[in-house]
């Protein structure tokens, strides 16, 4: 599956652009080796998730937090996904893939869907099993602990999706199951301890029926059942301790109103006691008197006051009136004057207005000037500039000529060289190849033969696997015939059962029977004796039942003859097949060094044409176009033409310079002129009669209609000033007739003082009788109608309701006391029955305790079983021998070469440990992130996960054939990125893969269109030169 083309519309930052994967000088091949340059933001990760929306309809690396995280910032952006072109919100998401051996994958949906779709379950889950994340692989072996590393693999793999919580869920149950029996442990001690030795030897009968009598003497009489349930003596109690609970409420209550009653008779510091209700009456009514005569002479005083503050408003208003009268008169006699100046100044602002804007005129076309000399000026220098590079060509000319022809000599020669070097490569990269594939299959049949797994399907050692195969199917013919013996024998002795029931009741027959003839086959045998004695002694099942058994002894003896037989054959063949791998490898070994040096050879080469090539694009490709002395002739030419032009512009220039200079003096004629206007203005408005003309006018703008208000206004006011005497001179008259009657203002104080006074005497005489009167309604619950008596009958009724309460309250106490003897003797009933239900209980946890200790054995075995298959998975799922390959052929540590995968159930949460073993003797085993540097941390995420990229298959189990790198080079030396290079091209051409790699490194991208050319591979460059947008190398 390699793909020939993406179409991108409206995803992201793409608008509506495809790029093409096919080779470059064959459309109808999909390249090997795509690179994709551009700088970060511009679209490398978009891309790779369009595709991966495509096949599978899910973006993997945004899963995390997807929800809250689209919902906060819809919330901010205001965006309905953040998967659609902002710039294209009406339009679809379109992503189409075309492929070279299969139809084309199309994915479409509307801005309402996207959403939804990407919280899916997907499909084409296989498809992120070829996409190397730089975060994934590099978090898997760098993270800090080995227990995030083994969640984050889980996670990552459909394979082991929920058993790790499947697991946590078991350890959970078999950890609280532990707790469960130990806390049931000690409820069974706690229950035993519960049981209550107090009731023995108590008579529960005879004490219940004399409290009863006790009950019925004060009035509650109880009939209660003969037989008690749990029940039923939950309802007695429950009775006996609301009528406990009633009783107590009303002894508190008349408790309380007694003590009540008490206070209100005895009185306290802020209470009166109700005997002084009458004095308070009287006490009250005195005041009143008083306070009646105070407020009618407070009256008059406030009258008085009142009036004085009108008559100051009303003289005020009237010297405002006066003013303003006086001000209008003289804007009126002025208003001629006023606008005679006001016109000579009018002209005088025009004229400047005028002046002004022919200023403006004048300077923009001298802007308009200025920027033609700057121009002319930068031409000039450009023309001169160009005419002396033309000068130094002509002079370089031949010279230049000479050194062109002598390059592309050397091009030809290099070029053939190259040639050479690439047919010794590509018959070294079929030979390499035929010995891996080699070297893989009997790696399989080595690991098969130790598995005891025999297949015919490789055609490798046919004589060999045969034999096996011959033996093996004798062991399965003797396992039939074993197994058909033991059926006869199972049937044989099921019939000697039988025959021992028949001797049994034919003894019971042949009882009733004379004679000793035989009732199944009629021979006679004269007697019962003889006839019972021939059964007993018959031998023919026993016997056959023994040639059975020795049969079955001579099979087993044949079969473990011929699994011995078959070990030995195994073994043989395994040492043969070892023999065989260990040629494959020295013959890999040497085809590869051979490889090595055909590629650093072609290398070499390659940067020598290259170089070559630069250099002729550089300098001499206008010189390819024509013949010396025709280049001649043109750069004669040029050189007299850039002459010519720059006498032109120089007298252009010259004349825009003097026209530059006239609009100077223009300008200075119009300041002078605009200098005298601005200083006659300035003498008219401030002058002294304008100034004080302006301010009494107000500012407002001086016209006909204004002078007419005016007028008008003068009117206004001499009316006004006409109603203001009158009303002074009512005013005054009230006044003098107020001081006729001696009202004393100055006694103001003193008066509302004792007025004061007074009304919080009144004030503090109704508190305390409100206070007693309220305490005998709320405290003593008298009603509020005798409250509202005379005083001498709430006195009265008051002592009568206190001796009634105290008889209430003796009556009252003589029921607890029964009450509280019953509800004793219930609860001696309430600890016989507890016994009894605690004797249940215990019952019940022993039996909750077993079942507990069963499922904790469950849990136990389900978790060992999880962690034997996890450990499998992971063990099957690492390509070992690849990876450890593919990290050699990098070569990124002198000394650890061997990668070890490990997984650690002893806590509770797993661990997938990564260890990497010495060169020498394999022993040694360190933990990569603590030694390696983080290129080398990176080095081995990526072969790890590069080996499973290689094997990975769709849903029908075909190879996918293509890989994705999103930027594979972070934290990596030089040596170690020329290291990788070599790899993927390997990878790319001799196992005819197609990587798709992006990258924000131009230098690396450089190094590998140096490194792989497209003129000798496969391969094919794409920039994002801006956002969202390809271009092609």
């Amino acid at each position: 599956m390699k793909i020939n083309k993406v179409n991108i519309h409206a995803f992201r930052l793409f608008g509506d652009d495809s790029v093409d994967f096919s080779a470059k000088n064959d459309s109808r091949r999909s390249a090997n080796f795509v690179a994709l340059y551009a700088p970060n933001g511009f679209g490398k990760t978009s891309f790779f998730d369009s595709m991966e929306f495509c096949m599978t309809g899910k973006i993997h690396r945004l899963d995390d937090n997807l929800p809250e995280n689209a919902s906060e910032d819809k919330s901010h952006s205001g965006n309905k996904s953040f998967i659609h072109n902002k710039d294209l919100p009406g339009e679809h998401i379109k992503v189409e893939m075309d492929f070279d051996d299969r139809n084309s994958i199309v994915r479409t949906c509307n801005p309402d869907e996207e959403y939804q779709i990407l919280q899916g379950d997907g499909e084409n889950a296989f498809f992120t099993n070829a996409i190397l994340s730089q975060d994934f692989f590099s978090e898997f072996i760098s993270n800090k602990d080995a227990k995030s590393r083994f969640e984050i693999f889980t996670k990552r793999f459909k394979e082991t999706e929920g058993l790790l919580d499947y697991r946590l869920w078991l350890k959970e149950k078999y950890t609280s199951s532990g707790r469960q029996i130990t806390s049931l442990s000690k409820q069974i001690k706690d229950k035993t301890a519960q049981l209550n030795q107090e009731i023995v030897n108590v008579d529960l009968k005879a004490k219940l029926s004399d409290v009863l009598v006790s009950l019925k003497s004060v009035g509650i009489p109880v009939d209660i059942k003969d037989s008690f349930s749990d029940k039923y003596l939950k309802e007695l109690i429950l009775q006996a301790e609301i009528w406990q609970e009633q009783s107590t409420k009303r002894h508190e209550g008349l408790t309380s109103l007694i003590t009540a009653y008490q206070k209100a008779k005895s009185g306290t510091d802020e209470l009166t006691s109700i005997y002084q209700l009458p004095a308070l009456a009287e006490r009250k009514n005195s005041i009143q008197k008083e306070v009646d005569e105070i407020q009618h002479s407070l009256s008059y005083i406030k009258r008085y006051r009142e009036l004085s503050e009108l008559l100051g408003r009303l003289q005020e208003q009237e010297v405002e009136s006066k003013e303003k009268s006086e001000r209008l008169a003289f804007l009126i006699e002025h208003y001629a004057q006023f606008c005679e100046i006001d016109n000579e100044l009018a002209n005088k602002q025009l004229y400047v207005e005028k002046q002004n804007a022919l200023i403006k005129e004048i300077l923009k076309s001298k802007e308009i000037t200025a920027k033609q000399l700057s121009l002319f000026q930068d031409e000039l220098s450009t023309l001169a500039r160009k005419r002396i590079i033309v000068i130094e060509k002509l002079e370089h000319l031949h010279k230049n000529y000479e050194e062109m022809n002598r390059l592309r000599t050397s091009l030809d020669d290099e070029s053939k060289k190259l040639s050479i070097t690439l047919s010794k490569k590509e018959d070294l990269d079929k030979e390499l190849l035929s010995l891996r594939i080699q070297s893989d299959k009997l790696h399989s049949l080595y690991e098969s033969l130790c598995e005891r797994k025999v297949s015919l399907a490789d055609g490798l050692f046919v004589k060999e696997m045969k034999n096996i195969v011959d033996v093996l199917h004798e062991i399965g013919d003797k396992d039939k015939e074993i197994a058909d013996v033991d059926k006869a024998i199972v049937e044989k002795k099921s019939y000697l059962g039988d025959i021992e029931a028949l001797v049994t009741n034919l003894r019971v027959i042949l009882s009733k029977i004379e004679g000793g003839v035989c009732p199944l086959c009629g021979y006679d045998y004269h007697s019962h004796e003889a006839l019972l004695e021939s059964i007993s002694t018959n031998t023919i099942v026993e016997e056959s039942l023994q040639l059975d058994i020795e049969k079955k002894e001579q099979l087993v003896s044949s079969k473990e003859e011929l699994n011995t037989k078959k070990e030995q054959l195994f073994t043989d063949l395994i040492a043969s097949v070892d023999e065989h791998l260990e040629k494959a490898e020295i013959q890999i070994k040497e085809t590869k060094s051979n490889h090595d040096k055909v590629v650093k050879s072609i290398l070499e080469q390659t940067i020598s044409i290259e170089k070559i090539q630069s250099r002729l694009k550089e300098a001499y490709t206008e010189l390819a176009e024509m013949p010396e002395d025709k280049m001649r002739r043109v750069l004669e030419d040029s050189k007299k033409q850039y002459s010519d032009s720059i006498i032109e512009k120089q007298n252009r220039l010259k004349s825009i310079e003097e026209e530059h200079t006239k609009k100077d003096l223009q300008l200075a004629v119009i300041n002078k002129s605009l200098e005298t206007a601005y200083k006659e203005i300035s003498t008219i408005k401030s002058g002294d009669f304008y100034i004080e003309y302006i301010s009494k006018s107000e500012n407002a703008r001086v016209t006909e209609e204004v002078l007419s208000q005016w007028k008008n206004s003068i009117k206004e006011e001499n009316v006004k000033q006409n109603k203001f005497k009158v009303q002074i001179q009512n005013f005054n008259q009230e006044l003098n007739e107020l001081k006729e009657r001696n009202v004393a203002i100055e006694q103001t104080d003193v008066l509302q003082k004792q007025y004061d006074e007074k009304i919080t005497q009144i004030h503090q005489i109704e508190r305390l009788r409100a206070r007693i009167l309220d305490y005998l309604e709320t405290g003593c619950s008298l009603n509020e109608t005798i409250t509202q008596s005379c005083d001498q009958d709430v006195i009265l009724i008051f002592e009568q309701s206190l001796k009634e309460q105290k008889s209430l309250k003796e009556e009252q106490e003589k029921r607890q006391t029964a009450l509280d003897d019953y509800i004793s003797v219930l609860h001696l009933v309430e600890k016989f029955l507890d016994n009894r239900r605690i004797e249940a209980e215990l019952s019940n946890l022993k039996k909750l305790e077993e079942e507990k200790s069963l499922l904790r054995n469950a849990c136990k075995k389900e978790i060992e079983g999880i962690e034997l298959h996890l450990e499998k998975f992971v063990d099957s799922y690492f390509e070992i021998d690849l990876i450890n390959r593919l990290y050699n052929a990098i070569d990124p540590h002198p000394d650890y070469k061997e990668i070890q995968f490990k997984c650690d159930f002893k806590l509770k949460n797993p661990r997938l440990k990564v260890l990497v073993n010495s060169r020498e003797d394999g022993k040694e085993s360190i933990v990569p992130n603590l030694y390696f540097s983080t290129a080398q941390i990176n080095i081995l995420s990526f072969c790890i996960f590069l080996a499973k990229a290689l094997f990975a298959t769709d849903d029908e189990g075909k190879s996918m054939d293509c890989i994705f790198i999103d930027d594979p080079i972070q934290a990596l030396d030089d040596i170690n990125i020329l290291s990788i290079i070599d790899l993927l091209r390997n990878v790319a051409f001799s196992m005819d893969k197609q990587i798709v790699l992006t990258t924000h490194d131009r230098n690396f991208f450089e190094l590998l269109q140096k490194k792989v050319p497209d003129t000798l591979f496969n391969s094919r460059f794409i920039t994002l030169p801006e956002r969202g947008k390809f271009a092609y190398v």
